[in-house]
């Protein structure tokens, strides 16, 4: 069976755990493009043809090659999360390199392999504890993940083309408290999210870029 990881905030981990996110919206890399500029820019339709994402452009009777795109997504595929992270060594001092917490540029082959599992790491996004010095989601080594997704279905849209009960699936932060619901709809309310990671890579909300939307469940046990 396929693995592959897959990167969340700590804000969509809780979202995850807590079942309120069972989709996420990946940009389509690269972006469908007209050759020539100006003339239907906006008119591509992607399809799932034999297998094979494909990309069509045209007006009457004329129409642009097909363009393939390779979905890195498929069904049943599992992906595992990679999140903001800790190392955490045993309390009863079996820890073979008890250095390791202490010295900033040990690396993780230091740890036993009998502590590399998830029982024996912190995790940020639900920790209560005092301040710590994280490690990012993307230096996350396979055995540390505690969440494991199975893909159970993977289409094509932009990401505009959102549905309410899309954006509920989305995990998009919502309270039953109205002093502390954030402020705008729920479509504005993902707009922010939404724009807050990825504007600042060039597919903003407002580009309106081709999405992967991939539904999956999360694998107990």
């Amino acid at each position: 069976m396929k693995e592959r990881p897959i990167l969340f905030s700590g804000e969509m981990v809780r979202a995850i755990l807590e079942g309120r996110k069972t989709q996420t919206r990946r940009v389509v890399k690269p972006q469908p493009s007209w050759r020539y500029p100006g003339n239907y820019e906006g008119s591509y339709t992607m399809s799932f043809i034999r297998g094979v994402w494909c990309a069509t452009v045209g007006f009457g009777m004329a129409q642009e090659g097909y363009r393939f795109f390779n979905c890195p997504y498929e069904k049943d595929m599992m992906l595992w999360v990679r999140e903001a992270y800790l190392p955490d060594p045993p309390a009863d001092g079996t820890w073979e390199d008890v250095v390791y917490m202490g010295c900033k540029n040990a690396p993780i082959s230091m740890i036993p392999e009998r502590y590399q599992n998830p029982s024996h790491c912190l995790y940020q996004s639900t920790w209560n504890g005092s301040k710590l010095v994280w490690k990012p989601s993307i230096h996350m080594p396979r055995w540390a993940s505690r969440i494991l997704l199975e893909v159970v279905r993977v289409r094509v849209e932009k990401v505009q083309d959102i549905s309410l009960a899309d954006i509920n699936a989305e995990g998009t932060p919502y309270t039953l408290d109205p002093a502390k619901r954030p402020y705008g709809t729920r479509r504005e309310q993902f707009q922010r999210l939404w724009d807050s990671i990825n504007e600042k890579r060039g597919y903003s909300w407002e580009v309106n870029p081709w999405v992967w939307v991939i539904e999956f469940k999360k694998v107990e046990g």
